[in-house]
């Protein structure tokens, strides 16, 4: 199995969704590869981190709509600027 590859069964393994197959190959590249290894033990801690912030609480600002609005707005009105011209203002 390849780094590549073993990366991309992180997840899975990590789910405990990974094919028999596939996860008796990734544990022997796990205890082969240190590389490898250490790369998978970094994502685990990345998970438990991010499992963590799942129950903390997260406050929504009262302005939210109103300034994601007017940065829409805001777009909107400078895409409209710096398009060109249509053929039919040329023609005026």
């Amino acid at each position: 199995m390849t780094n590549e590859k073993a990366r991309e069964f992180f997840s899975a393994y990590h789910e405990g969704t990974l094919e028999p197959g596939f996860r008796v190959s990734f544990e022997q590249k796990l205890k082969s590869d240190y590389a490898v290894r250490h790369e998978f033990e970094s994502f685990v801690r990345a998970m438990e981190k991010l499992d963590a912030l799942r129950d903390e609480e997260i406050e929504i600002p009262a302005d939210l709509h109103d300034r994601i609005t007017a940065r829409l707005d805001r777009h909107l009105y400078e895409r409209r600027k710096s398009a060109t011209p249509s053929w039919s203002v040329w023609i005026r």
